[in-house]
């Protein structure tokens, strides 16, 4: 049976087992029975804690302990991470260069690069070059051929090769560059060859042709422009308010907090198009504060700092945005748009690197505090019933018993409803479980116990046991007014129901 939000993180949870184990009536060992012939059916000995309702909660939700033992609640949504390959793509084949001089300065052929980048250096990534060489003498043409600007173990690339004579034409085989580094002025590449005849004579080529098969980096160096990359769509889900209905639910201090992980070696900004929260109502608020207005700088890694990961974070709190207004009218749902911009300012004297493995990755979370108050807030939800099995129960009456360590005060209702229509309810007037006396610090003085008998007149019998569900409604209250309070991790709601039934003769 699957619980709610609501009623996992605000005490309730615990009540809700109270129909939980009416499937299970069939289970004839935990039945016993008395010289009178009644009944007692053990159907609830349960202690709930936060920490334990927790496991049960939805995927994107979790609680985390301070170590005072203070609980908050967090709703996280799918990282957003981008990497090198993401934002600067490998060209997987290069349109065929023509070298028209014995010198010939060529840009490199970047295409995935914003328009103003300027490149200092870089190393090859799994390239191969290879040449075309043509020539319409009859003879052997020897060309040397070399880029001053392609290094290797200080270095220049230098290649030798031989045009047979009766040849035309000859493709050269791919010349790995793997591992070569490339050191560039003005994104240029210098090509320079001297093609001789036989007895020594320079001649100009009638073609040379060059071409990298792809064109593939491990490292850059120098300025990439600047570059906006969207950070958007993802929406965090908040369970804790699905079940409210009305009345009041104060968070003192809650927050979202946007966690980064970046290891590019250059400047980005985080520009907020747009934080938008949806309540259950279908209102939407927009997140406003000073981070809205300016953008964060995320930390980065400095030139010597290459394969460091950088990680910084941000959070929207009451004391810097709207964030405690918006939130406490009962969000359902947060929706963020984000640029995560590099190079902001624009500034080609600040150089930066990236590596095949650069990589950034926002983490945003909802967080929740239990640091509240109620004002009788009231919570619903339905659970399935099947008293298959015991039709011909004559009379009965339900024991329940309960301990309080929260401090709220708690009444609770249940209704029996059969396909659709309500058909009777648990108790004539709404249940009070009193709540716990605690300390500020949170310390447990007593324990708000509270044990009740709720019987159930014959004609009243086939109302609950045609039921197929039960709708509980469950008010809370802090008894100090607008106080806030908070839940500790150690706080427990023990709860035991019995009933004892005579089946018909």
């Amino acid at each position: 049976m699957a619980f709610s939000h609501a009623f996992k993180f605000f005490i309730a949870i615990a009540l809700l087992g109270l129909l939980g184990s009416c499937t299970d009536l069939t289970e004839v060992s935990e039945i016993e029975t008395d010289s009178s012939g009644e009944y007692a059916l053990p159907l609830v000995n349960t202690s709930a804690t936060i920490l334990d309702i927790a496991e049960n909660t939805s995927s994107n939700a979790s609680v985390r302990v301070d170590p005072d033992g203070r609980l908050t609640v967090l709703y996280s949504a799918e990282p957003v991470r981008r990497e090198a390959r993401d934002i600067f793509a490998p060209v997987e084949f290069g349109l065929p260069i023509l070298i028209l001089d014995t010198v010939f300065v060529v840009p490199l052929p970047v295409q995935s690069f914003p328009a103003d980048w300027v490149l200092n250096s870089a190393v090859f990534d799994n390239v191969n070059i290879r040449w075309v060489i043509g020539s319409e003498l009859q003879e052997d043409i020897t060309v040397q051929i070399s880029i001053p600007e392609v290094m290797s173990s200080g270095s220049s690339y230098q290649s030798t090769f031989v045009l047979p004579a009766g040849e035309t034409f000859l493709n050269t085989p791919d010349e790995s560059l793997d591992g070569w580094e490339l050191v560039l002025q003005n994104n240029d590449l210098t090509v320079e060859y001297t093609a001789t005849r036989p007895n020594g004579e320079r001649i100009l080529l009638d073609d040379l042709v060059f071409q990298f098969d792809r064109l593939d980096f491990s490292y850059i160096e120098g300025f990439f422009g600047r570059e906006v990359n969207p950070v958007q769509g993802n929406v965090i889900t908040v369970g804790a308010f699905s079940n409210w209905l009305s009345g009041g639910l104060w968070f003192e201090e809650p927050r979202v907090n946007i966690r980064v992980e970046n290891s590019f070696g250059f400047p980005t900004r985080a520009e907020f198009n747009q934080i938008r929260f949806t309540t259950v109502e279908d209102n939407v608020f927009d997140l406003e504060g000073e981070f809205i207005d300016n953008g964060v700088e995320f930390d980065f890694p400095s030139l010597g700092e290459v394969g460091v990961v950088k990680r910084d974070s941000f959070v929207f709190t009451p004391q810097n945005s709207n964030i405690q207004l918006v939130f406490n009218e009962r969000v359902a749902r947060v929706f963020f748009d984000i640029n995560a911009i590099g190079n902001p300012d624009n500034d080609p004297s600040i150089v930066g690197f990236i590596t095949n493995d650069s990589y950034y990755e926002v983490f945003t979370d909802v967080e929740m505090p239990l640091n509240m108050y109620a004002n009788d807030l009231l919570l619903t939800d339905t659970f399935d019933l099947d008293f298959g099995g015991f039709e011909n129960i004559d009379s009965a009456e339900f024991k329940l018993v309960t301990e309080n360590d929260f401090p709220f005060q708690l009444d609770i209702q249940g209704y029996f409803r059969s396909n659709g229509v309500t058909t009777d309810s648990l108790f004539v007037n709404p249940f009070r479980i009193e709540p716990g006396q605690v300390t500020g610090d949170g310390t447990v003085l007593s324990r708000g116990e509270t044990t009740t008998f709720i019987p159930f007149e014959p004609d009243r019998i086939e109302n609950a046991t045609s039921a197929d569900e039960m709708v509980f409604i469950v008010s809370m209250q802090s008894p100090g007014g607008e106080v806030p309070e908070w839940i500790f991790d150690n706080y427990a709601l023990d709860l035991r129901l019995g009933a004892k039934v005579r089946l018909a003769e």
